[in-house]
């Protein structure tokens, strides 16, 4: 494998080099010794992250192993799963003990575009700072194209607020740097790079990244029956139960949170108060300790059949994210609000949920979900029959509409999903109780119970 710059062909191809810190006090026997574990250690990595190996090259003068990924390679498996792989491989070799002269803490870089002028980077002092600010034992440094290409498109459960962007001296052009959350919990920083201040603390540590996750999609009726007092209560309801959220650290830990409503503009999906484009391959979740709902409006029909395949359209998605991303998850939970019956998109009554019917039984029963239909408001009995046909475990028809009561519902029931030794009919117990007492429920009430 060439590294010439002049290759144009693998200048659009993504570049990977790893070296090993403080290679250059280490005598011939443990430079050689460091890169074949390095070598070994990578190797595993690109495997158990499902990669294709790319064409490695040994540099035992500077202490490193370079590659070049083929075209089709997968960029979330190579920027993501392949560093988190290999920063687990170079913990597990750090706690065995080993002499500094054979300690492996590692600089990897990634980038597209010429290689000889990122090949400079590794012998940028300002670079290796990181290392000394605690101690890490891997720092990820991508370029802007990488950054734009994978971070920036969320690929394989990758967020911009994962890198920091970083202007080194004497470069034209910003890298961005990651620490895997294991070092984040140091409060590392990196000493005279930054040009951007510093994030607030309570994005130091990305939850999402460090604890089992749990989806929580609410599909919510938005249509022309909610006009009024019931859209005004239901804005009021995610407003507070946002700020609830924050402060229940049993939720805001580990719970994501997404909206889709079904109204006069359809079908809308949410990312906390933003409406995403109808083609948009975005994750539409959202960590709940950041969510904050849209302000919502209501009108039209209720294409409501379409709302709910569109919420189970998005949470697989979102589920194929955390799993691309090695990370596992509770089982989904999904609340669907309705205050109308269902109709198409031109307002008529219509039939078409049946289609949903076993499609929902399967996904139940193969404990894919969760799903909670409450049917608020004046509901027709027929209304109340497809609530029951399409959940039935977690169905209720509620006088009004008493959206505060069900978000307090929906959280105590995620808070005790996340426990493991929490069984179904726990979570049945407490919907029984939200049905027969909500008059009398509230959050604090139910954690005295529960």
């Amino acid at each position: 494998m060439s590294w010439d710059s002049s290759a144009g062909s693998q200048t659009g191809r993504l570049h990977c080099a790893v070296y090993i810190h403080g290679f250059e006090v280490r005598d011939h026997h443990h430079r050689a010794v460091s890169v074949r574990r390095l070598a070994g250690l990578l190797a595993t990595a690109v495997s158990e992250a499902g990669l294709g190996p790319p064409d490695w090259s040994l540099d035992k003068e500077s202490g490193g192993v370079t590659g070049v990924f083929a075209e089709e390679a997968d960029l979330a498996g190579v920027v993501h799963r392949m560093v988190t792989e290999l920063d687990l491989q170079l913990m597990d070799h750090l706690h065995e003990g080993h002499s500094p002269e054979s300690e492996l803490r590692a600089l990897v870089l990634m980038y597209m575009g010429s290689a000889d002028v990122w090949s400079r980077l590794r012998t940028t002092r300002d670079i290796w700072q990181i290392f000394h600010a605690g101690e890490t034992t891997l720092v990820q440094v991508i370029s802007a194209d990488v950054h734009r290409r994978a971070v920036l498109a969320e690929l394989g459960g990758l967020r911009p607020w994962q890198f920091e962007a970083v202007r080194l001296p004497g470069w034209n052009e910003e890298v961005y740097v990651h620490i895997p959350p294991s070092h984040a919990q140091r409060s590392m920083s990196i000493p005279a790079l930054r040009d951007l201040p510093e994030l607030p603390v309570e994005f130091a540590e990305v939850p999402s990244q460090t604890a089992q996750r749990l989806p929580l999609l609410l599909c919510l009726d938005t249509s022309g029956t909610m006009a009024g007092q019931p859209i005004q209560q239901l804005n009021d309801a995610l407003r507070n139960w946002a700020v609830a959220l924050t402060e229940d650290p049993g939720i805001s830990d580990a719970v994501d949170v997404a909206i889709v409503t079904f109204g006069g503009r359809g079908v809308s999906v949410w990312q906390g108060p933003y409406l995403l484009p109808p083609t948009a391959d975005a994750n539409a979740f959202v960590p709940a300790f950041r969510f904050e709902p849209p302000q919502l409006g209501a009108f039209g029909p209720a294409p409501m059949t379409d709302a709910v395949e569109t919420s189970l359209h998005i949470l697989e998605s979102f589920k194929s994210r955390l799993r691309n991303s090695g990370l596992i998850y509770h089982r989904p939970q999904i609340l669907l609000v309705t205050h109308s019956v269902p109709t198409d998109r031109e307002g008529e009554v219509t039939r078409d949920w049946m289609r949903l019917a076993p499609v929902l039984a399967r996904g139940t029963e193969e404990r894919k979900f969760r799903l909670f239909a409450i049917g608020a408001g004046e509901l027709a009995d027929d209304a109340m029959d497809m609530l029951r046909t399409l959940s039935p475990h977690y169905n209720a028809k509620l006088d009004g509409f008493p959206i505060h009561e069900v978000l307090s519902m929906i959280s105590v029931s995620v808070r005790n999903e996340t426990d493991s030794y929490i069984n179904d009919e726990v979570i049945e117990k407490i919907f029984s109780q939200f049905k027969s007492q909500r008059r009398s429920w509230s959050s604090d009430e139910a954690d005295e119970t529960w």
